[in-house]
């Protein structure tokens, strides 16, 4: 008995004639959309691996220069020290995510490690726009409002926003 042939098309899509299921119709076709991601098991290992090389020494280094060299810290400083942090948490994730591509879409790690995996990829993607967004509405009140920010732009305020933007990305997350 032949084994069967895994056939790809060359196109990135094929539209393939598949019955409505719904209705009385006996004739009726719709076209479905096929996608050929063979591309992924190839493109995504290898850009994941590239961003942990050069993310997780980055971000760590980025970090000990806040840590270390950078005194006092003032608001678009603790803004970049969270979106390092951000950064780092899902670089983390990477190795597993570089694994399971490779692999063609095998998850050997178990379910409480993929939720963890999506969670810190969501968190950084949330949490990487909302810092983005603190840091890009300082630098408009110090340009366009420069007298009213002076009371508003504060190392105190920033830490607590910091603080708020990582509470409603976990809540809105869990």
């Amino acid at each position: 008995m032949d084994a069967p042939v895994r056939m790809f098309s060359l196109a990135p899509w094929t539209p393939t004639p598949t019955p409505w299921l719904g209705g009385n119709t006996t004739a009726t076709a719709e076209a479905k959309c096929v996608f050929n991601e063979e591309f992924k098991f190839i493109l995504l290992p290898i850009s994941y691996g590239i961003v942990f090389v050069v993310g997780l020494p980055l971000n760590s280094w980025a970090m000990w220069i806040f840590v270390s060299r950078m005194r006092p810290w003032n608001a678009t400083t603790t803004y970049m020290f969270n979106l390092a942090i951000s950064d780092t948490l899902y670089v983390f994730s990477l190795p597993t995510l570089v694994y399971y591509y490779a692999d063609r879409n095998n998850w050997p790690f178990g379910e409480v490690l993929c939720k963890i995996v999506r969670f810190l990829f969501y968190a950084n993607l949330y949490s990487s726009i909302l810092f983005l967004t603190c840091i890009s509405v300082h630098r408009y009140m110090g340009i366009c409002h420069p007298i009213r920010s002076l009371k508003w732009v504060k190392t105190k305020h920033a830490r607590l926003i910091c603080v708020g933007v990582w509470l409603v990305v976990t809540i809105c997350l869990i």
